[in-house]
């Protein structure tokens, strides 16, 4: 090979000219220069070099105004990073919302920031974008009693690779507070009020449950109101005695959040 009599700055316009050259990639057969680009790129593509030292070189064969001379350049291409999403299965109740953080991280352990990801939860899909800590969050917030499955998706873009997870959601039924007492009523009242009140488990009022109340053969009904409370008004219940009342819910507004309690209580005419 003949020293080249000009600098290798020289060589790099010929290159540019597409002067017909004899080009190497990895180790593929010798190619023309103008196939070069083609063959670098459908390396990239295939992965073929990523992660690992590549070199292309370039040999020029000369003509009468110039001598032969050759260029090589290594070149190492990181190709997209793994991810992976981290989050556990939620058990709550209806009144009792609970929450479970969702993570993205890299092969490195490093949280992702700023990346969407998309939630398919009760046959809706939802977007998030993940936070400074590379997490966000899914709740049980608005789901009736039942088991979920959530499908979380990274679809991925030009520097991580696309990754997914499943978690379980259960949400079970929540037990209300009934609370009814024990009564005592004089016998010359013609109408003798008694009143339930219902709450869930934060102690909150359940509005609009309709509520019954069986004594003496008969029963009643009555929705709650917005403290939670029942009040019901009972007629001819005159002749003395101590009667078992069962005071219990019929029907809530929700109809599946929870569950159906009841209660006995002894009502006295004296």
């Amino acid at each position: 090979m003949k020293l080249l009599k000009r600098p290798v700055a020289v060589l790099l316009a010929v290159c540019m000219l597409n002067i017909p050259l004899v080009c190497f990639a990895q180790d593929t057969q010798p190619k023309s220069f103008t196939e070069l680009n083609t063959n670098i790129q459908s390396a990239l593509e295939s992965g073929a070099a990523a992660q690992k030292k590549n070199t292309v070189q370039v040999l020029y064969s000369g003509d009468d105004n110039t001598n032969e001379g050759s260029i090589s350049s290594d070149f190492t291409v990181f190709g997209k990073k793994k991810t992976s999403i981290t989050g556990s299965d939620i058990s709550a109740t209806f009144d009792n919302k609970k929450f479970t953080l969702i993570t993205l991280k890299d092969e490195d352990g490093t949280a992702l920031s700023g990346l969407n990801l998309s939630v398919k939860l009760n046959d809706k899909v939802e977007k998030y974008k993940t936070d400074s800590k590379g997490q966000f969050k899914i709740t049980t917030d608005g789901l009736l009693p039942k088991t979920y499955t959530a499908a979380i998706t990274f679809d991925g873009n030009a520097d991580y690779e696309k990754s997914s997870k499943s978690i379980k959601i259960t949400v079970k039924k929540s037990t209300p507070k009934l609370i009814a007492k024990n009564k005592t009523f004089k016998a010359k009242a013609k109408t003798k009020k008694y009143s339930i009140t219902i709450k869930n488990t934060k102690n909150q009022p359940i509005i609009h449950a309709k509520i019954y109340l069986k004594v003496n053969g008969k029963t009643y009904y009555v929705k709650t109101n917005t403290k939670g409370v029942a009040t019901f008004k009972i007629k001819k219940l005159n002749k003395k005695g101590t009667y078992k009342a069962v005071a219990g819910v019929y029907v809530y507004a929700d109809g599946r959040g929870y569950k159906k309690v009841s209660k006995t209580v002894k009502i006295k005419v004296k």
